[in-house]
């Protein structure tokens, strides 16, 4: 196995991307990362190779406009395996994936919180907008 993911999300569907292999206690991806407080190894994905990406939708905010001074991801992850492994923040908004940076991991879970200031799609990091956030997909990438 390559990493483990395990996310405080409020995910409500697939993404573009599940490509983390494993499965264990959910009928689905989104639903195994989705809990509030975390369950660590009750309900979970896992990537078995490096570069593979998990992504998942949201629900639509209302009100439909607001001002957004940024959003914060959290995540909860763990490695099961010896050697320097990794995990990054995965963005997706208008068919394209923007990654953040890797965090090292441990076999003990770590939290993972990332604010995120301004949106960098489109290029040019413009403030972030209900209708950006409404489009956009948010998941994980395991990194060797």
């Amino acid at each position: 196995s390559q990493n483990a993911l395990y996310g405080i999300w409020s995910g409500d569907g697939a993404g573009a991307a599940t490509a983390w292999t494993t499965l264990v206690g959910a009928a689905t991806h989104w639903q195994a990362v989705n809990e509030i407080p975390p369950n660590d190894d009750t309900s979970y994905v896992e990537a078995t190779a490096a570069d593979q990406i998990d992504e998942y939708t949201f629900g639509n905010l209302t009100p439909t406009s607001a001002t957004i001074p940024g959003v914060q991801i959290s995540m909860r992850a763990r490695k099961t395996q010896a050697g320097a492994l990794n995990i990054a923040r995965m963005y997706r908004n208008s068919a394209t994936n923007f990654q953040g940076a890797n965090v090292a991991l441990s076999t003990s879970y770590v939290s993972i919180l990332e604010i995120i200031e301004l949106d960098p799609d489109p290029a040019g990091l413009l403030p972030w907008t209900v209708a950006s956030l409404n489009a956009a997909e948010w998941g994980a990438r395991s990194r060797a």
